[in-house]
């Protein structure tokens, strides 16, 4: 009996490693913070009640025979090529912060173009100075709405990560659905990272749903072949004792 105790105190805490793992991977510590944009985005695309930081991505809207993002309320415009910048507070300083990405649609069709550049800088304090941290080139994918990952070499810590966004020279409209900085698990160890430009994926959304933060799929599996693997040893042990 007491092995069988034993074995059944192994599986469940194996399961429960697996479910912690999960959660690791998935951190998004920038979901519902702060932030300030400078300049503003246009009063006809407006940015309300942190739009960028809400967890939630674009989807097409129907236009008659065709369909367009950028009539999604989720994305936020800016109008023209000046530089964006924008800096968000996490509230709190984190460690092990891996990720770093921005959501961007491009529909040329209707002048939103890709950002031409966007460079994150890590700092401690609002006012102080802050430490470049690296810089993405956003494809121009088949896809038009995407998201530029930049997936750091060593974990970094900090309170305050700020944003620049430089527009293509004509461009007339940039749009931005998400700013997200994920903190947990090495990307590394389940992907490689990409190597300067962004990894093109879709943002249709990226993570599963409109509001779900991203599980990488080999982790995912992993929950549910260890949660299989718990019930199984469960269910024997019970039926074990219920008729040996």
């Amino acid at each position: 009996m007491a092995m069988k105790r034993a074995f059944g105190s192994f599986l469940f805490l194996f399961a429960l490693v697996g479910v912690l793992s999960v959660s690791a991977a998935q951190n998004v510590v920038s979901l519902h913070k702060g932030y300030t944009l400078s300049p503003g985005a246009s009063q006809g695309y407006p940015d309300e009640e942190y739009e960028l930081t809400n967890g939630k991505y674009g989807t097409p809207v129907e236009n008659g025979n065709a369909e367009y993002y950028y009539q999604d309320p989720e994305y936020v415009g800016f109008r023209g090529n000046e530089e964006i910048t924008l800096l968000l507070d996490l509230g709190e300083s984190y460690s092990s912060l891996w990720t770093f990405e921005v959501g961007y649609l491009r529909e040329e069709e209707v002048g939103i173009h890709a950002p031409a550049r966007i460079a994150f800088y890590l700092g401690d304090t609002e006012e102080g100075d802050f430490a470049f941290l690296g810089e993405l080139t956003p494809a121009k994918t088949a896809e038009k709405a995407a998201v530029a990952s930049l997936n750091v070499s060593q974990g970094q810590t900090a309170r305050f990560v700020k944003v620049v966004i430089t527009p293509e020279e004509n461009a007339a409209w940039t749009f931005l659905d998400e700013i997200s900085v994920l903190q947990g698990q090495n990307p590394a160890t389940v992907s490689p990272p990409p190597s300067g430009e962004d990894s093109g994926r879709s943002s249709v959304p990226p993570y599963g749903d409109t509001s779900a933060p991203q599980t990488g799929d080999s982790n995912l599996l992993l929950f549910v072949l260890l949660c299989g693997i718990s019930a199984i040893g469960t269910f024997a042990l019970l039926g074990r004792r219920r008729f040996g």
